[in-house]
């Protein structure tokens, strides 16, 4: 029996000599000789944590209540992180043996932890392939965090006010109960904000219940958004507005407008009878008399003006715009006379305007203005004749009805000069369309109907038949005028 040592790893080749001899003293010799051949296999290499040297080879937050936008390991599947997955990238990781803390073999089906359930644990694994040695075993520690609440933030908005600089953490709800809490602003890291001086900053809030080294780590933090504004104090300077002077207060127009920049937003002026802005009068840039309260027994003889939009706040009374209104004498009234009269289609209505005299007006009908005075205006559709005085002080007005009748029957075949025609030669012409009662088109133009079929008139043969026709008339307003004419020959 001859022990020796084994070389780490190789062949061993061990020469053997054998000699032999009789028991009963006799001797009788003889030898041999062989090579035994010993093939030492190493141990396996054991598997590699992904983090060697750190105390948790995997240390996360819960996968639950993720933040929207964030990206989630692509290992984890149905809240489930493989242990292999602990093994560094690009191991080979075949022929592992598992074992929980105790030393008992993990089931392959078994081999992963919940990554949304809080714990802190550790796995040993070893390599143990076929026909060959095992390896040492490698302890891998892991944790799962919990997630920290996301902080519930009220926003600052306020005026610019004097004061002690205010801590940024009174403006997160149950800020005692973060073990850790930063307010960032771009590069810089702040604890308080200075309420006396305009501007708007946004704070990126992060909370943490663990230690945070720094913003950027991952520590399981949650973040929030906390806008801080302070709003400057409008003066009178920003404001631009002209004292006036009108006929009436009924004719009351003011305007105004801020000196304010483009950049401004939510722009609000308001108009006020006193400087206690004891009510308000009216918003935007024009104020008129419509907008007054007409119960009011006196009419103010100025009124203030203030503005405020997302960076300023309102001014103080002592710096309101005042708009002084000088009132002058009233426009005198115009009458216009009948009220109500009834005319033929292509016909003008006969007025009489008052007060009499060379008189500045213009007219409206139906609410539109026409650059044709009283005398040379034919309406075509029922209308309601509106007359403005425009004169120096402003205006007044008055109005009248015109009833619009058309004809239902003409006389083609008798040339008197009289009745002769179906809408033609209006002021502008009314393009018409001639149907009979079968619904066949016999005459169209751009001026009425003069009784012919087909548009032109050559002797009474192509006079229209006596009979009723329809018509359809385009009117110069775009509106179609539909109905029925008759052709009489008597």
């Amino acid at each position: 029996k001859q022990e020796t040592y084994l070389p780490e790893v190789g062949e061993l080749k061990v020469t053997v000599k054998v000699r032999e001899s009789y028991a009963d003293g006799v001797l009788c010799e003889r030898e041999a000789e062989g090579v035994v051949t010993i093939n030492i296999i190493d141990h396996s290499e054991a598997p590699k944590a992904e983090r060697p040297g750190e105390h948790y080879s995997y240390d996360m937050c819960q996968t639950e209540n993720e933040e929207e936008g964030k990206e989630t390991d692509p290992a984890i599947i149905d809240n489930k992180y493989p242990f292999i997955n602990l093994i560094l990238v690009g191991e080979d990781k075949e022929d592992l043996v598992w074992l929980d803390k105790d030393g008992n073999i993990i089931p392959e089906e078994n081999t992963f932890f919940y990554a949304d359930k809080v714990q802190d644990d550790s796995v040993r694994v070893y390599r143990d392939p076929a026909g060959g040695c095992p390896s040492d075993t490698t302890k891998i520690y892991y944790r799962v965090k919990e997630i920290t609440k996301t902080p519930v933030v009220d926003n600052y908005l306020d005026c610019a006010i004097e004061g002690e600089p205010i801590a940024l953490s009174s403006r997160v709800k149950d800020a005692e109960t973060f073990k850790y809490l930063f307010f960032i602003n771009g590069a810089d890291t702040l604890t308080t904000f200075d309420p006396s001086v305009p501007g708007s900053k946004t704070y990126k809030v992060v909370a943490s219940n663990d230690e945070i080294k720094s913003a950027d780590n991952n520590n399981c933090e949650a973040t929030a958004e906390l806008t801080v504004k302070v709003k400057g104090n409008a003066t009178a300077a920003n404001i631009i507005a002209k004292d006036t002077a009108v006929c009436s207060i009924d004719s009351l127009i003011l305007l105004a407008d801020t000196k304010f920049d483009k950049t401004q937003s939510n722009v609000v002026l308001t108009w006020y009878p006193d400087t206690l802005y004891s009510r308000d009068l009216a918003y935007g840039k024009t104020f008129s008399y419509f907008l007054l309260d007409h119960s009011m027994t006196e009419y103010p003889d100025t009124v203030y003006v203030t503005v405020q939009s997302d960076d300023y706040c309102e001014n103080i009374p002592s710096e309101a715009k005042p708009v002084t209104i000088t009132l002058k004498e009233q426009a005198p009234s115009l009458k216009l006379e009948p009220k109500d009269q009834t005319i033929s289609v292509g016909g003008v209505p006969s007025f009489t305007v008052s007060p009499a005299g060379e008189q500045r007006y213009s007219l409206y009908v139906n609410d539109k203005k026409v650059d044709k005075s009283l005398e040379e205006h034919k309406p075509y559709i029922d209308s309601e004749y509106k007359l403005v005085y425009e004169g120096e002080c402003g205006s007044s007005y008055d109005s009248a009805r015109v009833e619009v009748q058309w004809p239902t029957v003409f006389t083609p075949y008798v040339k008197d000069g009289r009745n002769d025609t179906f809408v033609k030669d209006m002021d502008p012409n009314f393009y018409t369309k001639i149907f009979t009662r079968f619904g066949t088109k016999i005459y169209e133009s751009d001026n009425g109907w003069d009784g012919s079929v087909g548009g032109s008139m050559n002797g009474s043969k192509d006079v229209a038949a006596p009979g009723v026709y329809y018509y359809v008339v385009q009117l110069p307003d775009g509106n179609v005028k539909k109905g029925t004419i008759e052709v009489f020959k008597y």
